[in-house]
């Protein structure tokens, strides 16, 4: 059982640690996800999006998200609930193959609510803090994506009231962009942590 100090950052998701306890998947047909090490030596969540293979169709444009992970970390708040109200910040460390690419960090809430926000990851591994007053309403990606495909791919809460990070439990990072012209689109994540 790991002791720490009051204050001490909350891991929400840490690629070392967790790569066995989340869901990581590809959503587009182009896209999956995997592990990787950094030039620091540190293990990472790589979400790639690629180019179709010969005879494959090019995504629709409205197909949706290409990349998601989703991590519970409801265990992980229990023990640290009197911690909570002293956090002010999600911070993501990670870095992209691409200037400003954009991921959104979502935090779902017991009641299927989701509140996110979005960070720019540029070439160089990163730490990007987002405060967590930056949190909005949003609508929730379902993963596993459901079945049949005609069934919706999002969410959306009827009554959503301001986060409330003791409601918090699951943790989703999504990656909705499309690959450059001649290669491809990858993130790598290293963790995830409140601040």
């Amino acid at each position: 059982m790991p002791i720490v100090a009051a204050g001490t950052p909350l891991p929400l998701f840490s690629a070392a640690q967790d790569k066995d306890q989340v869901e990581a998947r590809g959503i587009s047909s182009t896209a999956w996800t995997d592990y990787v090490t950094t030039p620091a030596g540190e293990l990472a969540l790589r979400m790639v999006v690629g180019q179709p293979q010969l005879g494959q169709p090019k995504p629709a444009a409205t197909a949706g998200p290409s990349a998601a992970l989703r991590a519970y970390f409801g265990h992980k708040l229990a023990g640290r609930a009197a911690d909570l109200a002293s956090f002010k910040e999600v911070v993501v460390k990670g870095r992209a193959n691409q200037p400003a690419t954009a991921v959104k960090v979502v935090l779902q809430t017991k009641d299927a609510a989701a509140y996110s926000a979005t960070v720019q990851l540029g070439a160089e591994v990163q730490e990007v803090r987002i405060p967590l007053a930056a949190f909005r309403s949003d609508a929730l990606l379902l993963l596993p994506r459901p079945y049949p495909g005609f069934l919706p791919l999002t969410h959306q809460s009827s009554s959503q009231p301001a986060l409330q990070l003791t409601d918090a439990e699951v943790l989703q990072l999504v990656l909705d962009a499309a690959a450059p012209a001649n290669g491809q689109l990858h993130v790598d994540i290293e963790s995830v942590s409140l601040r």
